[in-house]
């Protein structure tokens, strides 16, 4: 097992920067079941162009969560991510849909909300393009 990488003085096992429109608002650390989402300070500064896809750089903490199950957004090969370039391994974790607990649900991307979802079975699929989530429960479909 490799050994833990280490962040703002956290260990963690992955890092997912999440995308919105080219930016990254959120880096989300994961170690085990506990899920830890930091943003870029508001009022330090550094060079940006070279620091902001870099983890040590998401400093300031916005939420924790231990989760049931954690969905990672994946971006897969189609005609619209072909187009876009937005696809394949590189883009895992473009967003983050989070199985709190019953039919609770928090969604990490653009923004963090927390929805509520009746049914089982959900499925979570990101492309990674023009940012479009889309989240599957029974018979309904969602784009947020």
């Amino acid at each position: 097992m490799k050994s833990d990488k280490k962040a703002n003085n956290m260990k963690y096992n992955k890092a997912y920067g999440i995308l919105d429109n080219g930016g990254i608002p959120f880096m989300v650390f994961i170690k085990g079941k506990k899920v830890s989402v930091f943003m870029m300070p508001t009022k330090k500064y550094f060079i940006k162009d070279e620091n902001d896809r870099k983890p040590w750089t998401y400093t300031d903490k916005v939420v924790e969560y231990k989760p049931q199950k954690i969905f990672i957004g994946k971006s897969p090969l189609s005609e619209m991510t072909k187009f876009s370039g937005g696809y394949g391994s590189r883009m895992d974790g473009n967003s983050i849909l989070l199985h709190i607990k019953n039919d609770r649900y928090v969604y990490i991307g653009s923004e963090i909300y927390e929805f509520t979802a009746k049914g089982d079975k959900i499925m979570y699929h990101q492309l990674a393009v023009t940012v479009y989530h889309t989240r599957w429960r029974e018979k309904y479909i969602f784009h947020a």
